[in-house]
């Protein structure tokens, strides 16, 4: 989620490249609407049974080094998926107050693979 907020996740750009910025922010936000959010919030819903199942059943690991509560695990692995969740919201909500707004495009950051992240 955060990678993809701060837009330092790989991809392919060689078909968009030559397009306008307002173009790219275009695609960027139908992708996050139509594709990214749906997928997301199905995958998002299904983890919480996902995990409650796991939880009210106290699930352990069979083994016995294993994870006395394997419930944790698929905690961690639901807080992560509606980490994303929030990440595409507020890549879209970017989006549409450039497209929408009065936003300068410096705002929003579409330079696919020119980002350089300091640590």
């Amino acid at each position: 989620g955060y990678n993809y907020l701060i837009n330092a996740h790989p991809r392919v750009d060689s078909y968009t490249e030559h397009f306008s910025y307002r173009k790219k922010a275009w695609i960027e936000l139908t992708g996050c609407l139509l594709f990214a959010l749906p997928y997301m919030l199905v995958l998002g819903h299904y983890s919480i049974d996902f995990f409650w199942t796991s939880f009210i059943q106290a699930e352990r690991s069979e083994n016995s080094l294993g994870l006395d509560a394997r419930w944790l695990i698929k905690g961690i692995f639901v807080a992560g998926l509606w980490m994303i969740i929030l990440a595409i919201l507020s890549v879209a909500m970017r989006l549409m107050a450039y497209l929408f707004g009065s936003v300068d495009q410096s705002a929003i950051d579409l330079d696919i693979g020119h980002n350089e992240l300091e640590v």
